[in-house]
């Protein structure tokens, strides 16, 4: 089995671009499943082998990972139990264990570019929540809001016409021109989600929205 950050394995279900690198929602509360990742472990020895099986349950216990699974899906998990180790053979070259995780079915990053003409959008998904991005430019210095979906804003003070804002609750950030910007911060109303099917959006200028479309 190769094992990497983007893994492929089995499972039994129980153009603009962000000012950083994307990654997947990390908190989402809705559509969680219980995932079984039997794995069978080949080493030259046995020692080989347990030290295979610890890297493997390390790059687990790293945080959440993202599962490639045969369903067609692609999964955020985060393990649960890393299960016990069995000799397969006299040797104790081979090992077999089953991981058992929680995760929840997304598909690709989605990005709407909203003109402030728009004031309601479509998302994809099943999920009632999933947490979104938005990223916006700030047209004069001073005070800029960045309102949320279907209610609820982010307020950032002293900031310079032309700055790019992000708003981030996938990965909980708030962001002016890539660098950290809580500082800023003058008043939050928790952080941006998106449901799925119609949202409204009161906003004042264009607005990038992003999020993954979680299937519940």
């Amino acid at each position: 089995m190769i094992v990497r950050r983007l893994e492929q394995s089995e499972a039994h279900s129980a153009q603009h671009q962000p000012p950083h690198k994307p990654e997947v929602p990390c908190f989402a509360q809705y559509g969680l499943r219980s995932i079984s990742l039997p794995v069978d472990i080949y080493g030259a020895s046995p020692a080989d082998a347990a030290a295979k099986r610890s890297a493997l349950t390390a790059a687990f216990l790293g945080g959440t990972v993202e599962l490639a699974l045969p369903d067609g899906g692609t999964y955020t998990a985060l393990l649960l139990d890393s299960g016990k180790a069995q000799e397969q053979d006299t040797d104790g070259c081979i090992l077999s264990c089953t991981y058992t995780l929680a995760g929840y079915r997304h598909g690709a990053l989605e990005t709407l570019v909203l003109p402030a003409d728009v004031q309601t959008f479509f998302a994809a998904g099943t999920a009632p929540q999933m947490e979104c991005r938005i990223t916006e430019t700030v047209t004069e210095a001073g005070s800029h809001t960045v309102h949320y979906p279907n209610g609820g804003s982010c307020v950032l003070k002293d900031l310079q016409a032309g700055d790019t804002v992000c708003v981030d609750g996938i990965t909980r950030q708030v962001l002016c021109n890539g660098q950290n910007l809580f500082q800023a911060v003058t008043g939050i109303s928790g952080w941006p989600t998106v449901r799925a099917g119609e949202n409204s959006l009161a906003h004042t200028g264009q607005s990038y929205v992003e999020y993954y479309p979680i299937f519940v």
